[in-house]
């Protein structure tokens, strides 16, 4: 008995020092400086994310080496399950990132093994996403914040047999997290320096046709993106990893 509760230390122990020892390679360099890992972990322009939280990233430094974070990410993927809240692994925190690194690599030789994520597999099965739709809705003078217009995406569940069922889809939105009673100058000028945080958010569809279209009387154009199954997986991934996320926000960016 006392061998068993040894050897299962010893192996407790070898998982963690392997996952603490993942070290650069020419292939692991690559994948970090490509464009999709850098927009997983939405980079802007000058190397910096625009993502605020800490806990977006697993490496300190994350939120500007990307290497630095791919090499942490797949330490993180790769540690044991913690029976009392599985759902906490950061393979499942971060489906978007796992589902395309195990495109990229055998995660196996990294001793990587997938763990089934509960929630993040209920919501692709609530969505039911068949394709992905840019809204647009055209400018409105009333918020300083529409001025041009105002973008979101739509998941299309493909049940289109009327107006009513589309109006059912999920849509995904970003915005300023503002307070109601804000005052319209403080806006506009916080708006401009930076000073809101900002987020993804997840509503019916219905919703945003309602404020854009009936109240504000918006045109409201679609445009279904030209994306294939993989495609559209990998986006629903990195929708999960954003709805967590916060930003700072600014009007002109």
């Amino acid at each position: 008995m006392n061998r068993l509760i040894l050897l299962c230390c010893l192996a407790f122990f070898c998982n963690l020092i392997q996952a603490s020892t993942f070290t650069a390679t020419p292939e692991l360099e690559q994948i970090a400086a490509s464009t999709t890992w850098k927009k997983l972990l939405v980079y802007s322009d000058n190397g910096q994310s625009y993502i605020q939280s800490e806990h977006f990233f697993l490496s300190k430094s994350g939120n500007s080496d990307p290497l630095s974070e791919l090499l942490a990410t797949l330490a993180a993927f790769s540690t044991p399950v913690d029976k009392e809240s599985p759902e906490a692994h950061p393979q499942c925190k971060f489906a978007g990132r796992f589902n395309w690194l195990k495109q990229q690599i055998a995660i196996s030789e990294f001793g990587i093994k997938e763990i089934n994520c509960l929630n993040f597999n209920q919501f692709l099965r609530q969505q039911d996403v068949n394709s992905i739709s840019v809204i647009f809705a055209t400018g409105f003078l009333g918020n300083p914040a529409s001025y041009y217009g105002h973008l979101l995406l739509k998941l299309n569940t493909g049940n289109t047999s009327n107006q009513q069922n589309m109006l059912q889809d999920t849509a995904i939105n970003y915005g300023a997290d503002v307070p109601a009673d804000e005052n319209m100058a403080l806006y506009v000028i916080k708006g401009i320096i930076g000073q809101y945080d900002a987020s993804f958010t997840q509503q019916k569809y219905f919703y945003h046709a309602e404020n854009y279209g009936e109240s504000e009387l918006r045109d409201l154009w679609e445009y279904e993106l030209a994306l294939d199954q993989q495609d559209i997986t990998l986006l629903l991934g990195h929708i999960w990893e954003l709805l967590d996320a916060d930003y700072q926000y600014y009007f002109f960016n």
